[in-house]
């Protein structure tokens, strides 16, 4: 975006002649809610454009929640979340494939068995937030997380020790 100041522009189009100091005074009262206005909007030009430059991938993610919440340790990370799969346990006369269970010491792998709400409740991945980083308003880091994570991802906040 193009810089433009009203101050060195007015001055510039000011005819020499008329660059008493009264005038000039005079017309820099004149613009400036012009200069006000062009501020703002500059302003708000560079907060839209960072805005937009943050999406939900990882790193975006993590330097957003960094900026936020933790400038000097920056130690806020994100973890992959749990992936579930369910087992499904059937009756013999159900006729469907088997799903064998093991004892521990039959040495094959550990089979977890999970609720069909810890299975609905997957979490796509984990914001871990150590102790020394103090958040006081939690509902604005939901915000955030919520705004700028990609759509139907779940996410879980882990405080650590």
């Amino acid at each position: 975006m193009i810089y433009f100041d009203v101050e060195k522009e007015t001055n510039d189009q000011t005819p020499p002649r008329l660059r008493k100091h009264f005038f000039v005074e005079f017309i820099k009262q004149l613009t400036f809610p012009l200069k006000y206005l062009y501020d703002s909007f500059y302003l708000f030009f560079n907060k839209n454009k960072y805005d937009v430059s943050m999406n939900g991938q990882v790193i975006n993610l993590e330097h957003l929640l960094n900026e936020n919440f933790d400038k000097i340790d920056q130690s806020i990370f994100i973890s992959d979340g749990q992936g579930l799969s369910p087992i499904h346990l059937f009756n013999q006369s159900e006729g469907n494939e088997l799903t064998h269970l093991f004892n521990r010491s039959e040495g094959s792998e550990l089979t977890h068995l999970f609720n069909r709400s810890e299975i609905n409740s997957n979490q796509s991945f984990i914001v871990n937030i150590p102790n020394s980083v103090i958040i006081d308003n939690e509902s604005h880091l939901i915000a955030l997380i919520d705004k700028y994570k990609q759509f139907g991802k779940k996410y879980s906040i882990n405080y650590l020790n």
